[in-house]
């Protein structure tokens, strides 16, 4: 039942923007040493445009992962009238967000960090892996499984309050709410990354919204154009003007909060009317699809995500003494990273499916002696 309903929506444009989000994680991070992130050095380290680009991605990037999961959490939910037991929906949950989190921080992220010794301190593992991954701490980027996880168990528990009790609020209010308590909990501390689950909550439910009226955002796509133009005013007046204000009351910290929320919030609607546009055009979209780059990371793009931030800080420490322009220091980082992933990638899931297929035949086996 559940795969003759999936036939009746296409979600292509879901997939392109799935892609779009990977491949701009993964580009404003191999650019991210220029806006001074991580304390790495470089000989060539300064470059005001590549910062101002990455600064740009950065108002999209997460937000853009965040509304996804969003749109898709309704779309399951409504459309497909799944997460019907709570229990179910928990481990379902636990399973794809907290297990991938665990097992590639504690396994993968640190070992890769001693091993390469890419932060040169002398903390053990035991204690890196319970600091930084048990307790959250330091997560990098692994983060926003810890914080999806989070925002997809409290949303599903009000979502479940409010519809028991027929207490039925206007979007526009809830926005404003998980607005106000994203900037009043913007300073709180973030063990288990709770504060980022509260902070990015507002993205999450744009997603639910849009899935809930896509009847309304197909009727406008053709004002993407306008949006990106907004998005780009507000981003510089962020960016340029705001920066510069050295006035830090606290009506100026929740106008900079505000702003850089609406921006993003600008940014995935543009990135989500393209995609939707891109889409229409079944032509192209196959075209675009059979290129052999976009099948490997649309096939790749979860573990690619996962892994590839260790990658990266490992290729940027080796080449961090090299005298190159900063350009090509970002193709470096981002190609590299990219397919260095990808391999990566490809390497766990054929050993899932042989582990997996040895433990079915030796299952039968048990169950046929």
């Amino acid at each position: 039942m559940v795969t003759q309903i999936r036939k009746r929506y296409n979600l292509d444009y879901i997939n392109i923007l799935r892609i779009l989000a990977l491949v701009l994680v993964i580009l404003a991070h191999s650019s991210a040493v220029y806006t001074g992130a991580w304390g790495f050095k470089l000989v060539n380290n300064k470059s005001e445009s590549i910062k101002y680009i990455t600064k740009y991605f950065e108002t999209i990037r997460m937000p853009l992962f965040v509304f996804i999961s969003g749109y898709l959490y309704h779309f399951n939910r409504v459309k497909l009238n799944k997460y019907n037991s709570f229990s179910r929906f928990l481990r379902n949950k636990a399973k794809r967000l907290l297990i991938p989190y665990l097992m590639t921080g504690i396994f993968f992220m640190i070992p890769v960090q001693m091993i390469f010794n890419i932060y040169s301190d002398n903390e053990g593992y035991f204690y890196k892996a319970f600091n930084e991954i048990l307790l959250g701490n330091m997560p990098g980027h692994l983060w926003f499984l810890l914080a999806l996880f989070h925002m997809t168990i409290i949303f599903y528990l009000v979502e479940k309050y409010l519809k028991d009790n027929n207490i039925d609020l206007n979007p526009i209010s809830i926005i404003i709410l998980l607005s106000f308590i994203g900037f009043l909990t913007h300073n709180i501390s973030n063990i288990y990354q709770i504060q980022s689950s509260i902070e990015y909550s507002i993205y999450f439910f744009i997603g639910y919204i849009f899935s809930e009226n896509m009847e309304y955002i197909r009727n406008n796509v053709g004002n993407r154009r306008y949006i990106l133009l907004t998005h780009a005013l507000f981003f510089n007046i962020q960016y340029l003007l705001l920066n510069a204000v050295r006035n830090r009351t606290i009506y100026v910290k929740w106008f900079k909060f505000v702003l850089k929320q609406i921006t993003s919030i600008l940014g995935i609607t543009f990135m989500f009317m393209y995609s939707l546009k891109f889409c229409e055009n079944t032509e192209r979209l196959n075209r675009i699809m059979s290129y052999n780059i976009i099948r490997l990371i649309d096939a790749n793009k979860f573990y690619a995500y996962l892994l590839h931030q260790p990658v990266l800080k490992v290729v940027l420490v080796n080449i961090g003494d090299l005298n190159v322009k900063p350009f090509t220091v970002v193709n470096i980082l981002f190609w590299s990273t990219l397919f260095i992933s990808i391999f990566f990638s490809i390497i766990i899931k054929k050993l899932k499916k042989f582990l997996t297929d040895v433990f079915t035949n030796s299952k039968y086996a048990k169950i046929e002696s």
